[in-house]
């Protein structure tokens, strides 16, 4: 008589979550300390499937929790990111590239916001993606300047942008034809999309652009913070947590 093993479905997911985490994360994050490992379990926000750490909802664990990657909003299709103290809409996310599209909530549906500021995401953790497109949005400017759009709202002005890399050279004169200037990054796809709208659709463009975090820097400074351990970086994807502190 063969005895035979009887999974149900919930323990196998169990088990293939146990069991990626042991291969795919260092040794002291899955084995020395319980707690950290669950910050590894999925979640969803918005649009956006099985999240894991670093990115983070209310309600989630303080050791899971680190600045930068807060979930708000999780009911919108594109939930909320807070990077250094502004809110972006979260596109896109490739987990295994640690890559995100992002675009500034203020110019989300709204490229004529009320507040026209710089805003600069690069961090030790976070850094723009070497292919993202440089514009400069112009506003205020002359009516009798070449493919301009229309701002609405608290009055009616009229803008332009300029793609850094081709017409740089432009921009003297365009300050002294426009008012205020910000910059604005956006990825290659918004950018091709961008260049096939009209200018009286504009307004109401989402611009995207593309981030890359860095994974390892995250680990080490849960490691050396929130852990009270002392990193050390022995791959180029996961740092090891030598004598983590445990809750």
């Amino acid at each position: 008589m063969h005895s035979q093993l009887i999974l149900s479905i919930p323990s196998i997911s169990m088990f293939i979550f146990f069991f990626i985490s042991l291969f795919f994360l260092p040794i002291s994050y899955c084995q020395d300390d319980e707690n950290f490992v669950h910050c590894f379990s999925p979640f969803d926000c918005g649009d956006i499937k099985n999240l894991t750490y670093p990115f983070w909802t209310d309600g989630r664990p303080p050791l899971c929790q680190h600045e930068g990657f807060r979930l708000t909003k999780c009911k919108d299709q594109q939930p909320v990111i807070n990077v250094s103290g502004n809110e972006f809409r979260l596109i896109y996310l490739n987990q295994s590239t640690y890559t995100m599209s992002i675009a500034r909530n203020d110019l989300w549906e709204n490229i004529c916001p009320a507040n026209l500021i710089n805003v600069n995401v690069e961090s030790r953790v976070l850094r723009y993606h070497p292919r993202n497109r440089h514009l400069t949005f112009f506003y205020n400017c002359t009516p009798s300047l070449p493919n301009l759009f229309q701002c609405t709202g608290e009055g009616e002005f009229y803008s332009l942008y300029a793609d850094d890399l081709f017409e740089r050279d432009r921009y003297e004169d365009l300050r002294d034809s426009c008012g205020t200037a910000i910059q604005v990054q956006v990825n290659q796809s918004a950018f091709a999309e961008l260049q096939n709208q009209t200018p009286q659709r504009l307004e109401a463009w989402k611009l995207g652009f593309d981030v890359v975090y860095n994974l390892a820097e995250i680990l080490c400074s849960a490691c050396n913070n929130s852990r009270r351990g002392k990193c050390e970086i022995l791959s180029s994807q996961y740092p090891i947590c030598n004598n983590p502190a445990f809750y």
